[in-house]
């Protein structure tokens, strides 16, 4: 659906081939909290309640570790990747909100 923004989100699904370039970076190197932590940018977090693929205790954490501007959403009955299905009106004035406050 082009009106669903998750509709375009990469998730990794396997192991790095001998083939694929690495830059640099391994991908079991990653570390949300340090991310987060060192970002310059304002963020918006949302997350399903409901999720179990990842849990939603984690978004407490990242939001925590986020120092700045930030904002969060924890959508109801929702698990993961459902917030826009659930809630699609929702979702875009979250979204179109915060690029409204932070992006202009």
């Amino acid at each position: 659906d082009e009106d669903d923004p998750t509709d375009s989100t990469l998730y990794y699904c396997g192991e790095k081939t001998e083939d694929e370039p690495s830059n640099g970076y391994d991908f079991k190197d990653a570390n949300p909290l340090v991310s987060v932590g060192n970002a310059k940018i304002p963020m918006l977090f949302i997350h399903g309640d409901k999720d179990k693929f990842v849990p939603t205790e984690m978004v407490y954490r990242l939001y925590d570790a986020k120092p700045g501007n930030k904002e969060m959403w924890v959508s109801k009955d929702a698990a993961h990747d459902q917030t826009f299905s659930l809630y699609p009106a929702g979702y875009k004035d979250k979204i179109k909100s915060f690029c409204d406050k932070y992006m202009n």
